[in-house]
């Protein structure tokens, strides 16, 4: 997952999400930051984090909600 924040996060570092992906589903989930990068003037930063053990019904989720959002931004576009 790629998430932006205004805090800098060092790589390797522990991280619990908690975010909702719709009203009826909101998640809390363990990860460790891969890598962080900042933006211009250091006023954003960019973080990759991969996800420890998810189960597969949250996986599912996540990937679902990504597609939807994948594809309704690219018919937007047309």
């Amino acid at each position: 997952m790629s998430l932006e924040s205004t805090q800098h996060i060092a790589p390797q570092s522990a991280l619990t999400l908690t975010f909702g992906l719709r009203p009826s589903l909101n998640l809390r989930v363990r990860g460790q930051t891969v890598a962080s990068y900042s933006g211009p003037g250091n006023k954003v930063h960019r973080h990759r984090v991969a996800f420890e053990a998810l189960p597969e019904n949250v996986q599912a989720a996540i990937v679902a909600y990504v597609n939807d959002a994948w594809r309704a931004a690219l018919m937007s576009r047309l």
